[in-house]
């Protein structure tokens, strides 16, 4: 199974340029099955009243949902979605405890071809402060789940950073993927690890890299991996 996560920066590239088509081309390459979206935007101004979440879903073929973290005026959303190749048979936006910019995860129950699985798409706050909390409350709702997991998102943060250890140390069935070398931002000059693929123990990794394409300011981080174990 392929996983990938990709902060799209509402469809622009690192010059501020509208690259959604180029973003779909992008991602129909990558040939992901889940696919973990931040920065979405559904029917905002700057870009062009388009659904992106549906847009990117309907051109890939794929299952989607949405989660909008902030609204403005009567339909603008801004947000983070969830494409699938397989079923979605439930989700949730849970909000994050946020100082400024709203902050939520997205939850979704996807039925992959071996069992159920819970997938999470998070877009963390910029300050240590903020995240702190925010991780926090991740951490609470995934002690929760039977299920094999996978999180998801940009997190804000370096992978020594301290308030993202408790996401990275105390889930011990929990693994990253991503480590200190794999710098995915800025896309034009990669210097910063701020996406993240995790996964519960029921998981292995197989291989899981970067693809250096500057479709938005962020680039995309792709991780093949297999369940090793069925849960009840």
């Amino acid at each position: 199974m392929r996983l990938l996560t990709y902060n799209i920066h509402s469809g622009r590239d690192v010059n501020e340029k509208p690259s959604l088509r180029k973003l779909s081309r992008i991602i129909q390459q990558i040939k992901a099955d889940i696919i973990a979206l931040q920065e979405v935007d559904v029917y905002s101004w700057r870009s062009y009243f388009r659904h992106q979440a549906r847009y990117l879903a309907r051109s890939l073929k794929m299952n989607f949902v949405f989660g909008a973290n902030m609204r403005y005026f009567w339909v603008m959303r801004y947000g983070n979605a969830i494409l699938s190749r397989y079923p979605i048979l439930a989700c949730r936006n849970h909000p994050l405890p946020s100082f400024k910019e709203k902050r939520g995860l997205l939850l979704a129950l996807i039925a992959c071809p071996k069992q159920k699985i819970f997938f999470l798409n998070t877009h963390l706050g910029l300050s240590d402060r903020e995240r702190v909390f925010q991780v926090k409350e991740i951490l609470y709702l995934a002690t929760g789940f039977k299920l094999p997991f996978v999180l998801a998102g940009d997190l804000n943060a370096s992978f020594a950073a301290i308030e993202l250890k408790p996401l990275l140390t105390c889930f011990q069935s929990a693994k990253p993927v991503v480590h200190n070398d794999c710098a995915s931002f800025p896309a034009n000059h990669p210097q910063f690890c701020l996406d993240y693929i995790l996964l519960s123990k029921d998981w292995e990794v197989n291989t899981t890299y970067i693809l250096p394409v500057e479709g938005s300011d962020h680039l995309p981080v792709i991780a093949d991996v297999s369940l090793n174990v069925v849960s009840s």
